[in-house]
């Protein structure tokens, strides 16, 4: 699979080779912190997601988002563009 870094998430692409929908899933390592923090990451990208991967996820696609250290601090506005970015790239 591919690899997109932004500040605020990384995005892993990986082709399934098939035509199913896009499915996705969302990760926080400890290193974001307690399970407080890690949740709040996840509700946020998982936010993000369902936003996102209805315009822009292809079909036959696998998508993992990764929580970073600045998901929790950066703007709403900012995740939702860089994984915008990330889902164009």
């Amino acid at each position: 699979g591919s690899n997109k870094r932004t500040s605020s998430l990384h995005l892993q692409k990986f082709n399934r080779k098939d035509e199913g929908i896009p499915r996705y899933g969302i990760t926080a390592t400890k290193k974001i912190g307690i399970a407080v923090d890690r949740n709040k990451a996840k509700r946020r990208l998982r936010h993000a997601v369902k936003e996102v991967l209805p315009k822009l996820g292809k079909n036959g696609y696998d998508y993992v988002v990764v929580a970073t250290k600045n998901t929790n601090t950066l703007p709403w506005e900012v995740i939702k563009s860089d994984l915008e970015k990330a889902f164009k790239e």
